[in-house]
């Protein structure tokens, strides 16, 4: 399966958890109540040998930490994108090795299936501890979840700080500065002033 893009994580790579659609009657949904603690997964059958490389991954089957959200309990906890989770309060992680990958959905009936009878439970403010494969030595980490309200703040936080511009300090510590530009002697394929955009506010 492909591993896409999200707008929420920062990591090498990102993961749309987007579930499939269900013609059927909703079930109500324990969104509202169940505690978060801040990562995304994925596959690690999913990357190639570069990628597990630059992850430190190890292991070839599993669910690796692919995302953190910024200031949550994953990440104040010391959880690491590329750990492979394999437990989550005592209980096994699901088994990945007889899924197949190159159904476009695998991901995301997985993440709704046999990852959340186990993740599922959790409520706000309830502990977590998550055992992890680390570049082949396990490491335990313990959170504390979050409830959705807050967890949807730090990603709207992480939204805004990713799309915002960061000034550097001036060089001459205020002093006004004069530059120069010989429009003859620039390349023409070179980056030119009026090329630059300005962003303000």
């Amino acid at each position: 399966a492909a591993i896409e893009p999200v707008d929420v994580a920062i990591a090498p790579v990102g993961v749309r958890l987007a579930l499939a659609e269900d013609p059927a009657p909703a079930a109500p949904s324990n969104d509202e109540t169940r505690g978060y603690v801040g990562y995304g997964v994925n596959f690690v059958r999913g990357l190639t040998a570069d990628q597990r490389k630059q992850f430190n991954i190890v292991r070839e089957d599993g669910l690796f930490v692919q995302n953190l959200i910024l200031e949550g309990p994953a990440e104040k906890a010391g959880l690491l994108v590329g750990d492979v989770l394999l437990k989550m309060n005592g209980k096994d992680m699901p088994d990945t090795k007889g899924l197949d990958m190159e159904k476009p959905d695998a991901l995301e009936a997985f993440l709704g299936g046999p990852f959340k009878a186990v993740t599922g439970g959790i409520k706000p403010g309830e502990s977590v501890e998550l055992v992890v494969d680390r570049g082949g030595k396990t490491v335990t980490v313990k959170a504390v979840a979050m409830d959705k309200a807050t967890m949807e703040k730090l990603r709207e936080e992480m939204r805004d700080e990713a799309a915002s511009v960061a000034v550097p300090k001036p060089e001459g510590r205020g002093e006004p500065v004069e530059t120069v530009y010989d429009f003859e002697k620039i390349a023409d394929d070179a980056v030119r002033p009026e090329d630059v955009l300005n962003v303000s506010g």
